[in-house]
């Protein structure tokens, strides 16, 4: 038996419907440019009722320079990516999925964070 999402409910194949399902994430949801508003190693909070997802990007800039980026939701590193000195023009790109009401935050050390989006 087949299924098909539809607002909210879960819709079979023969007509019968489950409920109130919530959506997956990436439903009624956009990307936003955050980099105007956001810093590294500062606490946000997902406030919204829904999933959201997090992606930063920050490169090594030139001769001496690398980038050590972190990704901490309720204060867990949930991901880290980092070049080795003298890493020439070396973009990194990290994103995690936070839950509602989580506090999440992005470290970064050594290089400028050049990218923030949010799905939500």
């Amino acid at each position: 038996m087949s299924t098909t999402i539809s607002t909210n409910n879960i819709v079979f194949t023969d007509g019968s419907q489950q409920g109130t399902a919530p959506l997956p994430i990436g439903f009624g949801q956009t990307w936003q440019n955050m980099t105007a508003s956001r810093s590294a190693s500062t606490n946000y909070i997902n406030t919204s009722t829904k999933p959201i997802m997090v992606s930063v990007i920050c490169g090594s800039t030139g001769s001496g320079s690398y980038c050590d980026i972190r990704l901490l939701i309720n204060g867990l590193v949930v991901q880290r990516f980092k070049t080795e000195p003298d890493a020439t023009y070396i973009f990194l790109t990290l994103s995690g999925i936070v839950r509602p009401n989580s506090v999440y935050r992005v470290e970064v050390t050594n290089a400028p964070i050049s990218s923030w989006n949010e799905l939500r």
